[in-house]
């Protein structure tokens, strides 16, 4: 495992900025969908700071749902 990181770090360190791209791109075309506008401008950096919050929420959400579920199992 460690040789992996080893091997591929800078591909590792590509793929933090393409996922916020990637994340930003379909967030922003599907709140732009509704009202019938398509956003193509992918290095946008309106495009990385949405995917940038996106992915922030979710580890957000995904760390305070742990914890409430962490603290109700061990309680009960």
């Amino acid at each position: 495992m460690k040789k992996f990181f080893k091997d591929h770090l800078f591909q590792l360190i590509y793929l933090i900025p393409v996922s916020f791209i990637a994340i930003g791109s379909f967030v922003l075309n599907i709140y732009l969908n509704q009202f019938g506008i398509i956003d193509v401008a992918l290095f946008d950096s309106k495009t990385i700071f949405v995917g940038f919050i996106a992915v922030f929420q979710l580890l957000s959400f995904l760390i305070v749902l742990c914890t409430l579920v962490g603290k109700n199992r061990f309680h009960s």
